[in-house]
């Protein structure tokens, strides 16, 4: 009980439904108390997290379970705000007469605890000296959209609502004092959904996941020591404290790659900006392939998706499991929110800032396999990357047949590298090799870098992959059997590559519908199509 209200919230739903039969217990229920314990002992090392809020201040979400309780006909309420311990998971103490009404609930129940929480924070800031008037409303997001309707109107005698007491209007006039702003939210985004009922294991990791990166569910406690000078506490600014050594600026990239993660410490990443992420880009052709090709869906689950703007974190947090924004100033975030083409300056800015987070990651502890998203993936690509032991692998635009050879021509639109002292120490020499070849995009960089010297003492073992298997149009395989990812390499203009891309696709779904014999024979591709020539 403990844990469920005060540093567990992803096991309030659980705790409260257990609760209701510590008096009767059957077999079942102790049965869910067991699943309870293995899921906090494999969990454990799970805590609380205070970090510096942003500007938005408090954020609410409320939401509303149906018939938790079908004996009694009583629902389910839950809600959640950014600040630390504030969520609940209880039953509605009476029975709804529909899912307006116990939205109405739910909402009033949160709205209880936003006054409250206001009231807090408005006390500690004026003793603190730091108070600015009134405080700006608090959001509350809903997914109910005639729920937030009523209560915008305020309570009206009508057939369908005369009989809901009038208190649970409450919310209607903490909006007219501008306490609170009730605004809608999609079901899939309501991190409330958590408290109200039992939830897909997909669904229920990427509300945990969500709730990690606004700040409500992945916490740790802080002991903070303060001289005695100080009579108060800045809850404002906790973590701009030189003092407070606790704080892990990686916390919430190491939590995602610890979700996304292989049992082997292996990752998926791709980058992504405004102008792939926009609907029928590339972005959802690249998640399509994962869906239609042989074997591929299960890595949804381990692809982390690296947001370079707002826009596309957006997007993709409506997409996948695991989103992270990549930190980076506003300026920069709003140019690489644009599709750039090969080798211009924003080209090259992006590619070294995209090298520099994957050396964060391999100091981190995990390997990983980033993919340019205009690569679509047909068929599991790890056997060949984990039955070798090369520690860098990369595809190649040609290949010559020779897998360690240098001569090869990689193009670094997909590659594998594990975690180890010669791939760390590799990256950080490919990532300073900017200041020595000046104008150079991190390919140019890594095709000098792997001729020279420190590549030879350091040990490194380079693979280059064989197009028959990580294919694009550079040179496309047309064996069926063998290919597993095709790039859109060799290729200048999104347009081009969408044509193209959606155009493979629609060649996979075409051989693998046909009969088995068809496979074994080599067949056309319909692309390059769109692409051929764009390079001249």
């Amino acid at each position: 009980m403990y844990l469920a209200s005060h540093t567990r919230p992803d096991i309030s739903f659980s705790v409260n439904l257990l609760a209701r039969f510590s008096s009767c217990p059957t077999r079942r229920h102790w049965n869910g108390i067991k699943h309870v314990l293995r899921y906090l002992q494999g969990t454990k090392d799970m805590g609380l997290f205070f970090p510096n809020l942003s500007k938005e201040g408090l954020v609410g979400f409320a939401d509303a379970g149906y018939l938790s309780d079908p004996h009694n006909g009583r629902s389910q309420t839950g809600y959640l705000f950014t600040c630390g311990g504030s969520w609940r998971s209880m039953k509605q103490t009476i029975a709804a007469t529909s899912s307006n009404h116990y939205e109405i609930l739910a909402i009033h129940e949160a709205s209880r605890e936003c006054v409250w929480l206001r009231s807090v924070i408005q006390h500690i800031r004026e003793d603190c000296g730091l108070s600015s008037g009134k405080e700006a409303p608090t959001i509350l997001y809903e997914d109910n959209v005639a729920c937030i309707a009523q209560l915008k109107e305020g309570y009206i005698k009508g057939d369908r609502t005369k009989h809901i007491s009038p208190k649970f209007f409450f919310t209607h006039e903490l909006q007219k004092n501008g306490d609170i702003n009730v605004l809608q939210i999609r079901s899939s985004e309501n991190l409330a959904d958590l408290f109200t009922k039992a939830l897909p294991t997909a669904t229920f990791k990427k509300l945990i996941h969500l709730i990690v990166l606004i700040s409500a569910l992945a916490y740790v406690f802080l002991v903070v020591s303060f001289s005695s000078s100080f009579s108060c506490f800045n809850t404002f600014s906790t973590l701009d404290e030189p003092n407070l050594k606790v704080y892990d600026e990686h916390y919430e990239l190491r939590t995602l790659l610890k979700a996304a993660s292989t049992n082997k410490k292996t990752v998926i990443l791709t980058f992504l900006n405004e102008a792939w992420a926009a609907p029928n880009s590339i972005f959802d052709i690249f998640l399509k392939s994962f869906r239609v090709g042989n074997n591929t869906a299960y890595l949804l689950n381990h692809l982390l998706v690296i947001a370079v703007d707002h826009n596309a974190y957006s997007r993709c947090q409506t997409s996948v499991f695991y989103c992270y924004l990549l930190k980076t100033n506003e300026s920069s975030a709003n140019a690489m929110a644009h599709h750039a083409n090969f080798r211009t300056p924003l080209y090259l800015d992006f590619m070294w800032r995209r090298l520099a987070f994957l050396q964060k990651v391999l100091n981190l502890g995990y390997n990983f396999v980033t993919t340019d998203a205009d690569i679509v993936w047909f068929r599991d690509p790890f056997p060949h990357f984990l039955h070798d032991d090369s520690d860098f692998q990369t595809s190649c635009d040609l290949y010559n047949g020779r897998k360690h050879d240098v001569n090869n021509h990689p193009n670094m639109g997909l590659f594998f590298a594990r975690s180890n002292n010669r791939t760390i120490k590799f990256f950080e020499f490919w990532v300073n090799s900017r200041s020595l070849y000046p104008g150079a995009h991190d390919q140019d960089a890594f095709n000098r870098i792997k001729r020279g010297t420190f590549v030879k003492e350091l040990g490194l073992k380079i693979r280059f992959l064989d197009t028959d298997y990580f294919s694009g149009f550079c040179a496309l395989n047309r064996n069926f059997n063998k290919v597993c990812t095709l790039h859109a390499n060799c290729c200048v203009g999104l347009d081009r590559k969408i044509d193209d891309l959606n155009t493979a696709l629609e060649d996979w779904k075409t051989i693998i519908s046909a009969n088995h014999s068809v496979l074994s024979q080599s067949f056309n591709w319909s692309v390059p199509s769109k692409c051929l020539g764009s390079l001249s």
